[in-house]
């Protein structure tokens, strides 16, 4: 039988590391088998449980549970082999606003097109970007939103700015006529940043109300409320293309 569970040189740890409950632990557990965890207060009984349905993070080491790898969903402590995030970028977080509140992206086509910028901030040793390979805002508008839209047009149909554009939208946009692709998401509550999320990015999926929306729909849910047809099938549409 094959493994279902298998642990190698797994290290478990509470208060950033600090405080090792479990090191350097190798077990494996085939389908079908039973198996008990014994062992004083305090030994990690229900620190590896834990770890096993996802509610702490593996510290050191590989921790596999149906084929998966717990040591790499997300990002952070848990696994050499998944790099942090070590990268600022100056186009969101211009050098002149150190301290915003949130990022300056109402800026962005400027400073992409702002040459004279970006060499003297070059010359003092930042990396600024000159392109962006891939763009994906927030839920945002900006060609409607912002008043100097037809700025954001010209950017965005500039491959040797954006070379990749997406955008987020739950309905048609002004922007979205000059994205690569559209990327559909609920509307109201249903739109992915009105509600919390872990901050871990291989457990962030957010395109919840739509997709779910459209397999209820195609297991044979019918709607009990007065919904929106044409948005329906537009989601529909979008999901299945």
């Amino acid at each position: 039988m094959s493994n279902v569970i298998n642990a190698s040189h797994l290290t478990l740890a509470y208060d950033n590391g600090s405080v090792e409950i479990i090191k350097d632990a190798n077990f494996s557990i085939k389908k079908g088998e039973f198996v008990f965890i014994t062992g004083p207060s305090g030994s990690g009984k229900s620190t590896l449980l834990k770890a096993l349905y996802g509610q702490i993070e593996p510290n050191e080491g590989s921790l596999i549970v149906g084929g998966r790898d717990l040591a790499t969903i997300g990002q952070g402590k848990r696994g050499s082999n998944v790099p942090k995030i070590d990268t600022w970028n100056e186009l969101s977080w211009p050098p002149e606003w150190p301290l915003p509140t949130y990022e300056m992206s109402f800026l962005l086509p400027h400073l992409l097109a702002d040459t004279k910028w970006q060499e003297k901030w070059t010359k003092k040793g930042m990396n600024v970007p000159k392109k962006l390979s891939v763009w994906i805002p927030r839920m945002y508008n900006p060609v409607w939103i912002n008043p100097d839209g037809f700025r954001w047009i010209d950017t965005i149909k500039d491959e040797s700015k954006m070379e990749l554009t997406f955008n987020l939208s739950p309905t048609w946009s002004e922007t979205n006529w000059y994205c690569d692709y559209i990327l559909p998401v609920g509307l109201a509550g249903e739109r992915h940043d009105q509600h919390s999320e872990a901050t871990m990015p291989a457990r962030w999926l957010s395109f919840r109300q739509p997709a779910l929306r459209v397999a209820l729909e195609n297991m044979g849910w019918k709607y009990s409320v007065n919904l929106n047809k044409g948005l329906v099938k537009t989601y529909k549409w979008y999901l299945e293309n």
